[in-house]
């Protein structure tokens, strides 16, 4: 339908970087993010997204507020390991994932380092 997204959660259950993953995109379309909008603010509209991928970790997957956080800093500290040793494409300033990072811990008031 129109308007509706619909996640088989039990195929994604065990699989935290895809929960992680899918929360963040889904963050993008319920903050209207789509159709070039983010353009002139594409590090904005990812943290955004990061931190709104939270709740949606919250109320889709049933996580708890600090499980959630934790899942979503993991995975961006993933990131800014794989973007340290040259292993991420597709993004214009490898510093990027190290900001998003630092934004994010510093939104849930958790230490946040890219070492």
């Amino acid at each position: 339908r129109p308007g509706r997204i619909v996640v088989n959660r039990a195929a994604v259950a065990d699989d935290y970087i895809a929960q992680a993953v899918l929360s963040q995109e889904l963050a993008h379309y319920v903050l209207g993010h789509a159709g070039g909008r983010c353009r002139d603010r594409q590090h904005e509209c990812e943290v955004e997204a990061r931190i709104a991928s939270v709740e949606l970790l919250m109320t889709g997957w049933g996580l708890e507020y600090a499980d959630a956080v934790r899942l979503q800093y993991a995975y961006l500290k993933s990131v800014v390991l794989a973007a340290q040793r040259g292993e991420v494409t597709g993004i214009a300033d490898p510093g990027e994932p190290c900001r998003e990072l630092e934004e994010f811990a510093a939104r849930f008031r958790t230490p946040g380092t890219c070492e």
